[in-house]
Parts: structure tokens; C-alpha cells; sequence
């Protein structure tokens, strides 16, 4: 009934907000050009990511956001005419005319259990905690009011909030938190968030040492850490490990070997890392989403988009706050494999057989994402030795310490 309401309000409303949304439109690009309108990823129900998008309020590049903020976007906040362009998810089933309102996909894991409650339902254009004080409230308040809106939906309440936000369009009370244009960075309430860190690169690299060389050094800062891989890290996922990795009597197709990885990864976001985050500890994996993006994506030659799509699916919008991606030449990679083979008495697994062509792929590929994403990926050069490299990565990570 809620979607139906949804619809059928959004279609009768549409010769209404259609035309003060395209002169809504037409003033932003007069006065502040383009783009029109601002996008950003936000989380939706289930904490699913989607596009989010309102028309733009703020001039574009560096700054605060009370100096970017124009007079043309104060008065199309103040009406809340830089929302409509929301009724167009509310058709695509995106959003509701009432619920939380969706906010960045990072806060995912700075929700305590309590709060995370709000992710049950469809995100709202208006709801309990706007209606209630909008951005004059906490970031505590609105989402204990947001968990109240949960937990007592119903079509009677719906209709009660659709009433009041008639009444608020013409209070413009609450519109801005104090000292900033909106609100703050929501931070975290129980406990500091922990650091996510992960590591990665090709075969040979050197992650296990150095991820032991990290946490020794974390341990002397008074950091509490948490070490996994993967697949790895829970009981489960270390059985996938030994179909993925081990040389069975059938081998898993490419797509199969995706979904394995993905399989494991899905439990240990939620088995392992996001409680150790939430309650304050750090996370050190060895391997996380960059390296399906390589191996399957680049190595396999997976479409790329594909790819990454079921990987937010699996990741649940979680990122690494930081990503050490440690650097080999293809020789020295495999001269170190042989000598780690020689020393433990072990054979290279299915993976690290797959070829010269397939690791050459995926070094580049790893390589063309830290291109993209320098202020999340490190390069660090692996050639040198065991201290040398503990050194450079220290210099990425002490600065979130």
C-alpha cells in the first residue's frame, strides 16, 4: 500500500513540482552553470547504495560549505525546491515520500545496532526526524527518531508526516545545523570508529610480513587490531579458501570463482570487520574488493562494471579507509614465489599457476587503480628490503593514526 500511495501522490503532484522543478533547473544554470543538478551515492534500504540527486546549491571546488553555499541555493533550500528531483527515484522505486533520509554510504559503518535500524526501510524525501526539528537535531536525536519511525510505520503516520512537512515548507526553522550550511559529519556516537586498512598486490609481494610488521607497530601505539584475509578470517570462508585455492579434481569456472570470492567476502564484512570497526578496533585484511577487481576483472578479463556492481553488493558500501598496494617487477615476484616455495617445502596454489599473461594483467590492472583512487591506494615499491618497505608504508598510515 506504501508504494502505491508513493506513486499515485508523485503522479498527482507531477503538473504541480514538474514545472517549479525545471524553473528550479533553469536558475541554477543561470546563476551558478553547470552542472545542474549534484549526485552522490547514498544508502538506501538495506544499506544498498544508489545515486542520489538534488539540484546543485553550492558553487563547485575547494572550500567550506558555508562559503560555497549561494543565495540562489539558500532560497531554493529554503523551500525545499532542491529536493524534487527526488520524486523521480521515488517512481524508480529508490526512494519513499516518507522515511530516514538517505545519507552518505561512508556512515554505513559509524551506525551503532540501534541506529542502523533506520536501513530497514526505503529512504523518505521527508520524514519523522524532518518534520521533528530537520537539521537543528543531533545526529543522535534524528536517529532515535528515525529507529521510532521504523519500528511504528503505518499508512496513518505516512499520511501525519505528509501533513506536517505541508506545514514546515513555510517554517524555515531548522533548515541549517548551527555553525555549518546543513550539518556536520556524522562521526560515530558509542565509540571512535576503527581504521579499515587493507593491503594488497600481486603474488610474492611481501603482504604478510609487512601486515605483521603493521600491527606490531599499531600495538605500540595502544591500537587494538584485527588481522584477516582473504577468503579467510571466519570458519566459513576458510573452506571457500580451499576451493578457490587448493588444486581439487574439478576447478571452479571464472564466474563460479567470482561468486566464491564474493561469498567470502559478504561474511567477513559482516562476521568480522564492521563489529571490530564499530567497536573501535582497527582492521588489517590481507586482500579485500581492489583485489576481485583484479584477479577476476583485469586477470580474468570479467567485465569491469560487472564486477564491481556485485562487489558493492557483497561490501555492503564498506571501503578501506587506506589500501597498501605493494609493487613488484613480474621477475622479482616470481623469483621471491620460488624461493618461498623452496624454503617451505610448498607448491604454487591454482591461482599463482595461472600464467605470465594473467599476472602481467593483473599488475596493470592493479596499477590503473591506483591511478584512479591515489588518495585511497598507496604505491609502495617492494623491491627493496623487509625494513625499507615497513618504512615507506608507515609513512601512509601514520598520518590516520
Amino acid at each position: 500500500m506504501k508504494r502505491v500511495l508513493d506513486i499515485a501522490l508523485a503522479l498527482l503532484g507531477l503538473p504541480v513540482w514538474l514545472p517549479v522543478l525545471l524553473v528550479g533547473m533553469a536558475i541554477v544554470a543561470l546563476t551558478m552553470g553547470r552542472p545542474v543538478f549534484y549526485v552522490s551515492e547514498r544508502a538506501g534500504k538495506g544499506g544498498k547504495a544508489f545515486r542520489f540527486w538534488k539540484l546543485r546549491t553550492m558553487r563547485e571546488g575547494e572550500g567550506a560549505d558555508e562559503a560555497r553555499l549561494t543565495a540562489t541555493g539558500k532560497w531554493l533550500r529554503k523551500f525545499s525546491i532542491d529536493e524534487l528531483p527526488q520524486l523521480f527515484l521515488v517512481l524508480a522505486g529508490r526512494m519513499s515520500l516518507v522515511g530516514p533520509r538517505p545519507l552518505p554510504v561512508k556512515y554505513l559503518t559509524r551506525y551503532s545496532a540501534e541506529q542502523a535500524i533506520r536501513h530497514q526501510v526505503l529512504p523518505g524525501i521527508t520524514g519523522w526526524a524532518q518534520v521533528n526539528g530537520r537539521n537543528a537535531l543531533s545526529w543522535e536525536r534524528k536517529f532515535e527518531l528515525d529507529a521510532w519511525y521504523v519500528r511504528n510505520r503505518s499508512l496513518k503516520l505516512d499520511l501525519k508526516i505528509l501533513a506536517m512537512t505541508i506545514g514546515k515548507m513555510f517554517d524555515f526553522s531548522g533548515i541549517n545545523h548551527e555553525g555549518c550550511a546543513t550539518m556536520t559529519e556524522f562521526e560515530g556516537t558509542e565509540k571512535k570508529r576503527g581504521k579499515f586498512v587493507t593491503f594488497e598486490g600481486g603474488e610474492g609481494c611481501g603482504k604478510s610480513t609487512q601486515i605483521k610488521r603493521l600491527a606490531a607497530r599499531l600495538a605500540e601505539k595502544g591500537i587494538e587490531t584485527v588481522l584477516t584475509r582473504e577468503p579467510g578470517g571466519t570458519v566459513l570462508n576458510e573452506r571457500i579458501r580451499t576451493l578457490i585455492k587448493d588444486q581439487l579434481e574439478e576447478a571452479p569456472v571464472d564466474k563460479c570463482e567470482l561468486l566464491l570470492f564474493l561469498a567470502a567476502r559478504a561474511q567477513l564484512v559482516e562476521k568480522v570487520i564492521r563489529p571490530a570497526l564499530a567497536s573501535g578496533k582497527w582492521v588489517v585484511s590481507d586482500r579485500f574488493s581492489d583485489s576481485t577487481m583484479a584477479y577476476q576483472g583485469y586477470g580474468r578479463g570479467m567485465d569491469l562494471g560487472t564486477v564491481e556492481l556485485m562487489n558493492s553488493f557483497a561490501c555492503g558500501g564498506l571501503e578501506p579507509d587506506l589500501t597498501l598496494l605493494l609493487d613488484l617487477p613480474e621477475e622479482t615476484a616470481r623469483a621471491r614465489m620460488r624461493q618461498r616455495e623452496a624454503q617451505t617445502a610448498t607448491s604454487a596454489d591454482r591461482i599463482e599457476q595461472a600464467g605470465r599473461e594473467f599476472h602481467a594483467r593483473l599488475r596493470a590492472g592493479f596499477l590503473a587503480m591506483q591511478k584512479a583512487e591515489p588518495g585511497r591506494i598507496k604505491l609502495v615499491d617492494a623491491s627493496g628490503t623487509v625494513d625499507e618497505v615497513e618504512t615507506e608504508i608507515w609513512k601512509s598510515v601514520a598520518p590516520i593514526v
